[in-house]
């Protein structure tokens, strides 16, 4: 699976990013909303893990708008050790 994950801070946004990958996720990391906007645009991701408060379009703003369109359906389960992508 290929994720985004938007952090603007970098100790966060680097554990995020190594522990995902670590498990066999691949993963492209940006600081801030506005290039989050632009690498999902241009690039298909299975998931987006964004920050609600970081500079630029921040989580909230995604939440609220139709910039970004869902490709393929999914759901969440929680198993006892986490979430799964079904």
């Amino acid at each position: 699976m290929k994720l985004l994950v938007a952090e603007d801070e970098p100790k966060t946004g680097t554990y995020l990013q190594q522990g995902l990958s670590e498990a066999g996720f691949t993963v492209d990391r940006v600081e801030n909303g506005t290039d989050a906007a632009q690498h999902a645009l241009h690039t298909t991701y299975d998931l987006l893990i964004l920050d609600v408060m970081m500079p630029g379009l921040d989580g909230r703003f995604y939440r609220k708008s139709a910039l970004l369109v869902m490709r393929f359906p999914c759901s969440f389960s929680p198993p006892e050790t986490g979430f799964r992508i079904e």
